[in-house]
């Protein structure tokens, strides 16, 4: 049942709009879909299926403006609106509001017919929340086009999206203006193989490189078939034999194109990077880089890989690189104790006189890593220093006027396991009683710092910024911190899918680290986990799959999700405070304490502390309402859509897809009804020359060519005499012949059209319409009955 509705579907298609025309679009749309799979593998922080979805819609669009007669200027304006519009209901995130700004009018409208006081409330509060959105949404752009202005780096994953999104819509309708209206198919696609072609030459992307080849390949098929559509055509005018070619010419462009494809896949490549350098001299003069990374384009180097800072080797290794294996063993046993200076806890009960600490939250940081290979996280030393005692380590901070935001804490530690150096302190060290060794990045960041010394006193400071505070900070991030917003080129792209979907329509950096802290505690904790396979990526995994872990997932999937939707982000070991003995005045710091959390970066704030693991508590912001933080309406864990997209992660999304399945079911069955009430709204002279006109393309379907010096009565006698050859059987004569004077009747009005003084009546532009909806129906039985 299924084949033959395909079928039937397949050969009205082919019927209604010819085998050539949807050979091109077939093309077209191959050959767009490369180029938007193309820059989704170069260009950075975009959805996986947010362009190819882009140019579904963007052709099905462009296809039908170009079945119409709007002049250039039309066609061009109205595909930018409509661009323009759907990149806002989806990227732009504004559709939600929309659709409950347009169900609000529903209540309205029935109060209106029952002549009730209406209450325009809802619809109040809709239109505030819609405005809401596109003031977030002009706020977003503002800030982006303000930042890379100034030669800033603003990452916003959003912004990025609808600028390419847009480039891409507007090369989609100059491709089918060209192909359609001029049957240009190498101008009309210069500009989509311009856009993907010059980001792989700047990126220097072998993935890009791979569909850009398949883009070439489609660009050679389209453009044979264009020209053979172009050539039929002249034959056809110049009365020129037909010459069954099709079949051989067909076999042998798709042998030239895929043979081009696979040359170009395999053989290896031209050492041309030297001309590559001298073109990039007159393209990229200028060294500041700041837009086309806010743009999400990273160069790669020739070799394909970026190198990575050399690793000075500290004497631990195991603090160099941290693996993310199967759950720990975590044991009782005591690593450290630790005494804050000026430290007051809460009241003893009278059951324990050890209590845990509720008012003030300490994480004893040891070291922070920047790098994510998939498996692990890697810290890389450029700089060793040695500090004398009680050498400051930040001369630029007076330890006597700190800002209001920062807490400085003394603390005297205490460690009980000799055999590790790390110096474990709160918050930012700034200085040590003992000598020391401290290793650094080469932007200058405290990597860990080591000593000999046993029990030593570490002054430090903890920020501890409010929410609002936080979300002013912006996106104007330094150079030195853009390291962290690298990611491997084998994250699945899931991954980066799922971080775009839950922060795209977040309106700042803060909210976009809320909105991911806040998913991953919906998460349980489990120490008992597999180890991680060989050939999967950790946080893929444990997104995924595990659905469950411990604070080595948790940690690392907040940072590589931040750093997907534009985040700078690190991961950072050491231990939770642990619990607060009040005899002995200190924290007793255990196995069990051992923890990772992730820190992301505020410009003019600097490092802030977040926490994804569900069984910690979360820290403690001025101005941040807990409730609140956690209602938050997001996704469960698995359930999240298997086509990891914009479209249908929202309400909205899902709405869309379902109207354009039942408006695409919808035309297809009642698309002869549509055309007859169409013909019925035209003039009765326009009426019967448009019904000619389609009796003429209907009448190749029969072996009947166009031909201009035949007349409509020599066109309708060798249409019925093409007729009477498909009778395979005597019952078929009735229908046959019920199609002859369905003819002759057609024939007959057009002819009074074109030679006749006495004007058509309206009625008789009904009785044409209804003959040739039976005419329509009845060719098509009988095509499909031969």
């Amino acid at each position: 049942m299924i084949i033959k509705w395909l079928d039937w579907l397949l050969e009205w298609l082919i019927e209604r709009f010819g085998g050539l025309e949807l050979l091109q679009l077939f093309l077209l749309g191959f050959t767009l879909e490369c180029v938007s799979l193309g820059l989704t593998g170069v260009i950075a922080r975009l959805s996986f299926g947010f362009m190819p979805i882009l140019v579904i819609i963007s052709v099905l669009t462009a296809w039908a403006l170009t079945h119409t007669r709007l002049p250039n200027w039309g066609f061009g304006l109205i595909g930018s609106l409509l661009g323009l519009f759907e990149l806002g209901l989806t990227a732009g995130r504004i559709g939600h509001a929309l659709i409950v700004l347009l169900s609000s009018f529903f209540p309205v409208l029935g109060q209106l017919l029952q002549e009730k006081p209406v209450d325009l409330t809802v619809v109040g509060a809709s239109w505030q929340a819609l405005g809401g959105s596109l003031t977030m949404l002009v706020a977003r752009f503002g800030n982006w086009f303000r930042g890379v202005s100034a030669h800033r780096l603003v990452i916003d994953p959003m912004v990025t999206s609808i600028l390419w999104g847009m480039a891409l819509w507007l090369a989609v309708f100059w491709a089918f203006w060209w192909v359609r209206r001029r049957a240009n198919g190498l101008v009309g696609l210069l500009p989509a193989v311009a856009l993907l072609g010059y980001n792989v030459f700047y990126t220097n992307s072998k993935i890009g490189i791979t569909w850009l080849l398949f883009t070439a390949g489609g660009i050679l098929m389209l453009q044979a078939c264009t020209g053979y559509g172009t050539a039929y055509q002249r034959w056809a005018t110049h009365k020129v034999e037909q010459v069954d070619i099709e079949p051989r010419l067909a076999f042998m462009v798709v042998l030239l194109a895929g043979g081009m494809m696979l040359a170009g896949g395999i053989l290896p490549s031209v050492p041309i990077h030297r001309i590559a350098d001298a073109i990039d001299k007159v393209f990229h003069p200028v060294v500041d880089q700041s837009l086309v990374k806010s743009l999400g384009l990273e160069q790669t180097p020739i070799g394909g890989y970026f190198e990575a800072t050399p690793i000075i080797k500290s004497g631990i290794n195991s603090s160099q690189f941290h693996p993310i294996n199967s759950g720990p063993v975590l044991d009782l046993k005591e690593i450290m104790f630790v005494d804050v200076n000026g430290y007051n806890p809460p009241p003893i009960n009278e059951y324990s006189n050890v209590i845990s600490q509720l008012s003030v939250h300490y994480y004893w940081r040891a070291q922070t890593y920047d790098t994510y290979n998939g498996h692990n996280w890697i810290a890389h030393t450029a700089h060793v220093e040695d500090l004398a005692a009680s050498q400051s380590i930040r001369e630029d901070v007076n330890i006597a006027n700190l800002p209001v935001d920062y807490t400085l804490v003394t603390q005297q530690v205490t460690r009980l396991q000799v055999t590790d150096k790390t110096v474990f302190a709160a918050g930012e060290l700034l200085s040590l009683d003992q000598y020391s060794t401290m290793f650094r990045g080469d932007n200058g960041e405290i990597i860990s710092t080591y000593t000999e010394a046993n029990q030593y006193t570490a002054v430090s400071r903890i920020l501890s910024p409010g929410v609002e505070q936080l979300r002013a900070a912006g996106s104007n991030y330094p150079p030195s911190v853009r390291q962290y917003l690298e990611l491997p080129d084998e994250l699945p792209v899931r991954v980066r899918d799922l971080a775009l979907n839950l922060t795209a329509d977040q309106p700042t950096p803060y909210d976009r680290a809320a909105v991911l802290e806040t998913y991953l505690r919906q998460f349980p904790y489990s120490l008992k986990v597999p180890g991680l396979p060989s050939d999967r990526d950790a946080v893929d995994y444990f997104l995924f799959d595990l659905k469950k872990g411990y604070c080595d997932y948790f940690a690392s999937a907040m940072v590589v999700m931040a750093r997907a939707a534009g985040l700078p982000a690190r991961l950072v070991l050491g231990y939770s405070e642990g619990i607060y003995d009040q005899v002995q005045g200190h924290f007793v710091v255990r196995s069990s304490n051992a923890h990772a959390w992730a820190e992301i970066y505020f410009p003019d704030i600097g490092w802030v502390e977040f926490e994804p693991t569900s069984i910690q508590t979360l820290p403690l912001r001025p101005g941040l309402n807990l409730e609140s933080s956690q209602a938050v309406n997001l996704p469960p864990p698995g359930q999240e859509a298997s086509l990891s997209i914009h479209l249908e992660r929202t309400r909205l999304g899902r709405f869309i897809l379902a109207l354009l399945g039942v408006a695409t079911v919808f035309i297809i069955i009642l698309f002869l009804p549509m055309e007859t009430w169409w013909l019925s709204l035209l003039s009765t002279d326009q009426a019967l020359k448009t019904i000619f006109d389609r009796l003429y393309r209907r009448g190749g379907l029969f072996g009947i060519l166009p031909n201009s010096s035949r007349t409509s009565n020599e066109f309708a006698l060798a249409l019925s005499s093409a007729l009477e050859r498909y009778i395979i059987d005597k019952k078929y004569v009735t229908l046959i012949a019920g199609l002859r004077i369905d003819l002759d009747r057609l024939t007959s009005l057009y002819n009074r059209l074109l030679f006749s003084e006495q004007l058509l009546q309206k009625d008789e532009k009904q009785e044409a319409i209804l003959a040739w909806a039976h005419f329509h129906r009845g060719t098509r039985q009988v095509r499909r009955r031969k």
